[in-house]
Parts: C-alpha cells; sequence; structure tokens
C-alpha cells in the first residue's frame, strides 16, 4: 500500500522530458570522455618530451644559446599542436 502511494505521488515524464534527459546524460559523458582524452593526450605529451628535458638537465652547463634555441624550435616544431 506504501508503494502504491509513492508510485502515485511520483511525476510520471513524458517522452520530451525523458529525451532532454538522455541528452543530457550523453552531454555529461562527452564531457567527461573529452576531459580524460585531454588528460591522455597531455601524459603522452610529456613522456615524449621527457627524452629531451633529460638531455638538457645532462648538459646545462655545455649547452650553448644557440643550441638550446635550436632545440626549443625543434622541438615546438614537431610537437606543436595541429588542430
Amino acid at each position: 500500500m506504501i508503494e502504491n502511494n509513492f508510485n502515485e505521488q511520483k511525476k510520471k515524464k513524458t517522452i520530451a522530458e525523458l529525451k532532454e534527459e538522455i541528452k543530457q546524460q550523453k552531454q555529461k559523458v562527452i564531457r567527461e570522455a573529452n576531459k580524460k582524452i585531454k588528460a591522455l593526450e597531455k601524459k603522452e605529451k610529456e613522456q615524449r618530451l621527457k627524452p629531451y628535458f633529460k638531455l638538457v638537465e645532462k648538459y646545462i652547463d655545455n649547452i650553448s644559446d644557440k643550441d638550446l634555441e635550436t632545440m626549443m624550435n625543434y622541438i615546438e616544431s614537431r610537437f606543436r599542436k595541429t588542430n
């Protein structure tokens, strides 16, 4: 009996409302997936750049400004976002 009262009190949703809820849920899932993808892309980029950072750290005292600038230009051209 309590269950029947609860079901009667519950407002029934229209098809339009249900479609809107589904649309909102899809948008939320897409946003979350995009955030995860961006985080993975950032991590991947950091992993690809890691050898360059190690090289600079190892030879920081021996690298000339010109060589450092050349390396930075190479890294920027190779890893620049191309969207």
